[in-house]
């Protein structure tokens, strides 16, 4: 880009010197030159915030990843932002058996719904990943959840339908697929559901 911003100002002041008296200064070289260095203070801030952002970026990524004091286990990672509400110590100890590919928290124990499980710390919600459906939905997965009394969704918007056809079309993951108008946006709920005595 600074290449660019240099080359037309060069192709600029040369056209504006051919056209000014020789020995005298055309004060729209001047002016021309005074704009050229204010377009590159510009993109040298640009670049530079640019830079921050990737490494704000890069710090996330390895925070999401790491697995933290705060992580559920090494397999199951909580995203910074998500606040870490207690959830079910018996959900809590089946999540701790998971040995599948590496899960993002996203949303954890939630007060705002009486009839949900995230108001009880029995369900979190994760990031749609598809590697991570996959094995949940693989008979060794099924197992798991079978065993621990777990429950998917692959939850989605009604009004954003498109975004699950993936797995609205597909006979292996179609069952497992719910959508709610309240929903904020396409991720995985895995809900703990204790069978009655």
């Amino acid at each position: 880009m600074k290449n660019i911003i240099n080359m037309i100002s060069s192709i600029l002041l040369v056209t504006y010197l051919g056209m000014s008296t020789v020995g005298m200064i055309d004060p729209r070289i001047i002016e021309l030159k005074s704009q050229n260095e204010m377009l590159i203070a510009q993109l040298n801030c640009a670049e530079e915030e640019s830079n921050n952002y990737k490494n704000l970026l890069q710090e996330w990524s390895i925070n999401e990843l790491i697995a933290h004091k705060n992580a559920i286990t090494n397999r199951i990672t909580i995203l910074p932002y998500v606040k870490r509400k207690e959830i079910h110590q018996t959900f809590l100890k089946k999540l701790q058996t998971y040995s599948g590919p590496t899960m993002i928290v996203t949303s954890m124990t939630r007060e705002d719904n009486l009839h949900s499980n995230h108001h009880d710390g029995n369900a979190i919600d994760l990031r749609l990943d598809h590697e991570v459906v996959s094995y949940l939905c693989s008979r060794e997965g099924k197992e798991w959840m079978r065993e621990h009394s777990l429950r998917l969704l692959i939850e989605g918007n009604s009004n954003d339908k498109r975004s699950l056809s993936r797995y609205t079309k597909s006979r292996k993951y179609r069952k497992f697929v719910m959508l709610n108008p309240k929903a904020s946006g396409k991720h995985l709920h895995l809900a703990y559901k204790p069978k009655f005595e």
